[in-house]
């Protein structure tokens, strides 16, 4: 999450593209561009949480249920910076844990897996993840010894580019996604028109600009504490294990609010192993 100045605040920032996204038409017109195909009906999973600081400030996704057949819950996510975690990127293990986030809170005590929906995760990225030059990368998991064999578990990765070179997307979607990377919207296109007015009326709402001083300054002070955590690493190693301490103290905290694994390896330093320890995934090693 990159936090500006209210008035540079764009569709980029996912606390505003989270609120434009639950209004219904907008967010029925920006799938229909993104897949495809008409969308009647959307839904919200956790409608009884508003958009304040007590849902996007913990990092907690917005589900969507749609009325298409193929595809029942949907998420969709902004992603500003393309990271990497021991020259790794992390958005493929994210999308990973995303998909199992989605399925642990949908799959009820004693429902059964064929109860699962579908589900489809779609990152809106600033940059070109797999540098391919395509605006649309799709994933379903497949079979390597058997080409065209697909696993059908019902979840699809999409994975959209702002930067793509390719002519592989209708118009509509090319527009939006320019929209996204920062061009002005135009009288050709009704709907960005409305959008780009939408995002003018969203930022001028006192309730709304006040929720998002709240999550800056909360998300800022996670922030500072792991950087002063960083800032003294190197010391003396008798001090190792209290800095550790540390680092586990605030990873905790912003497990605890949601926010997702890669962003608390960046900000507090922990690997993936003690990240694992904490959440009792994995034994610590001696």
């Amino acid at each position: 999450m990159l936090l500006k100045a209210l008035e540079d605040v764009t569709i980029q920032d996912n606390f505003l593209f989270g609120t434009l996204l639950k209004d219904p038409d907008i967010c029925r017109e920006i799938l229909q561009r993104i897949l495809g195909v008409p969308i009647g009906s959307i839904r919200y999973p956790e409608a009884e949480k508003t958009i304040d600081t007590g849902y996007y400030s913990r990092g907690v996704r917005l589900d969507i249920y749609t009325d298409l057949p193929d595809h029942s819950v949907c998420c969709v996510e902004m992603q500003v910076r393309q990271v990497s975690v021991r020259q790794s990127s992390v958005l493929p293990r994210r999308t990973r844990y995303y998909h199992s986030a989605i399925d642990t809170s949908i799959l009820e005590k004693g429902e059964d897996y064929p109860d699962l929906p579908n589900s489809l995760l779609i990152f809106i990225c600033v940059f070109d993840e797999f540098r391919q030059g395509l605006h649309r990368y799709t994933f379903r998991n497949t079979c390597e010894e058997m080409d065209g064999l697909l696993l059908e578990d019902g979840a699809v990765t999409m994975i959209l580019n702002t930067q793509g070179t390719e002519n592989d997307i209708s118009p509509e979607l090319r527009r939006f996604l320019d929209f996204v990377n920062g061009m002005p919207a135009t009288e050709d296109d009704p709907f960005l028109c409305h959008l780009e007015e939408r995002i003018r009326q969203i930022k001028n709402d006192q309730k709304w600009r006040h929720n998002y001083m709240i999550m800056s300054a909360d998300y800022m002070d996670i922030r500072r504490e792991g950087i002063q955590i960083g800032e003294a690493r190197g010391e003396a190693r008798g001090e190792a294990r209290g800095k550790q301490s540390e680092q586990n103290r605030i990873a905790r905290k912003m497990l605890n609010r949601g926010d997702d694994e890669a962003s608390v390896m960046e900000v507090t330093g922990l690997t993936q192993e003690q990240i694992d320890v904490l959440l009792g995934r994995k034994q610590e090693t001696a």
